[in-house]
């Protein structure tokens, strides 16, 4: 398991990162990042490799490297938001060029989802089902939208909810960084002291049920370490079936 300890200036968000093969696979796809700037702002992200898909590791790191090397090159204040989708419009153009000229790497893909933080707002680019979790005074709200392709049957009623989870498309995503029609969603929220905030793979979120990753994330006297542990802990209590991937920031 790896895990990153960032030790933050004065009232700078606190963070704490990890990521987990879980029980049952034989290689972690799963990917982190986070990054400082020096007006306590705070850069993270996590990407998923899509599961036994080709190169799916590679994909994942490559999303997080240009996250990286975008915001390593000198920058030190926070991007705007438009500069958080041109990196994510930069890692899909390299994980999209090796997956159509590699034959090796075909179909090659991994999901983004990253967001700046800082005590104020929160802004965030996303694609693929990862997902953003904030928790505001108690009562917690996804953020992210999921981009499976079955979310879209759902919504337009031709797919009952309960027929989904015995679905063989269940899992298959119609957006994520490697895809020829890449149109990530992007936003802005509002935050307050004592928010909290999770990124996670669906190695949490398919293993945890909305109350309970609510419950653990609002443990009132909990560090984020020891947060981003408990459901850590919960996620391979459910089996553990997939790479586990989260990072916890508390305003």
């Amino acid at each position: 398991m790896s895990r990153q300890r960032h030790p933050p200036p004065p009232h700078a968000p606190l963070v704490f990162g990890l990521s987990h093969i879980g029980r049952v696979r034989s290689e972690n796809q799963d990917r982190l990042l986070i990054r400082r700037f020096s007006d306590e702002s705070l850069l993270v992200a996590v990407a998923d490799g899509l599961g036994g898909g080709p190169a799916g590791a590679e994909a994942a790191q490559i999303a997080v490297h240009t996250l990286a090397e975008g915001v390593d090159a000198g920058n030190k204040s926070p991007l705007p938001c438009t500069g958080l989708c041109d990196l994510a419009q930069q890692a899909n153009e390299r994980i999209l060029s090796l997956g159509t000229t590699d034959p090796f790497r075909y179909g090659m893909g991994s999901t983004l989802t990253a967001a700046l933080i800082n005590p104020r707002k929160l802004s965030f680019v996303h694609s693929g089902d990862s997902r953003i979790y904030l928790l505001h005074h108690n009562l917690l709200d996804q953020v992210s939208r999921d981009h499976r392709f079955l979310d879209e049957l759902i919504a337009s009623g031709d797919l009952l909810p309960e027929a989904a989870g015995t679905n063989p498309m269940r899992d298959m995503l119609d957006q994520c960084a490697g895809h020829p029609a890449f149109a990530p969603d992007n936003g802005l929220r509002s935050l307050l002291p004592g928010d909290r905030v999770l990124l996670c793979s669906d190695g949490l979120s398919d293993a945890l049920s909305r109350e309970m990753i609510g419950g653990l994330l609002a443990a009132a006297t909990a560090t984020v370490e020891l947060i981003a542990l408990g459901l850590l802990e919960a996620a391979l209590a459910a089996g553990g079936g997939d790479n586990i991937t989260l990072v916890v920031v508390q305003v």
